[in-house]
């Protein structure tokens, strides 16, 4: 089965609203069954200044989030976006996939955006390596931190 990849590259602001626009305009652009791509930080934003996360509200991100779902399940599409997400008090980089055809994924990373509470205090950014069973870990530098994209999917 051909399946049609659009990549919908626009400039990310710390706007959820504009943001979300954007993301709303490469969706005008599918087709059912099409899968578009946006950039990481997508909804959210992002800045090289981690305290970028003090101004997104929690409650209007869910709901961003929620429309969105919402529209791909309503065009029959799939979606990959990125964006911070707020798990229990913490703040995590992801790449999220929703699907009509299945209830999608959330890839995060396996810690904070580089531990939020520490990275304040310092304002500096820090990248490390690791080996996972035995296989080097594919690294990814993203403006908040850098993680892992290996085994960090979690389910939502």
């Amino acid at each position: 089965m051909a399946i049609n990849v659009l990549a919908g590259q626009f400039p990310v602001s710390l706007c959820i609203r504009d943001n979300l626009a954007h993301i709303e305009t490469s969706l005008d652009s599918a087709e059912p069954d099409d899968l578009v791509v946006v950039p990481e930080g997508a909804l959210s934003g992002y800045s090289d200044n981690i305290g970028f996360l003090d101004s997104v509200d929690p409650a209007e991100l869910q709901r961003a989030m929620g429309y969105l779902q919402s529209e791909v399940l309503l065009r029959r599409v799939h979606l990959i976006y990125g964006s911070c997400i707020l798990e229990s008090g913490l703040w995590y980089h992801a790449a999220i996939c929703y699907s009509y055809a299945n209830s999608g994924f959330t890839y995060r990373t396996a810690q904070q955006c580089l531990s939020h509470q520490e990275e304040r205090r310092s304002r500096r950014f820090t990248q490390t390596s690791c080996v996972l069973s035995g296989e080097e870990s594919i690294w990814m530098r993203c403006r908040i931190g850098t993680y892992r994209s290996r085994d960090m999917m979690s389910s939502h």
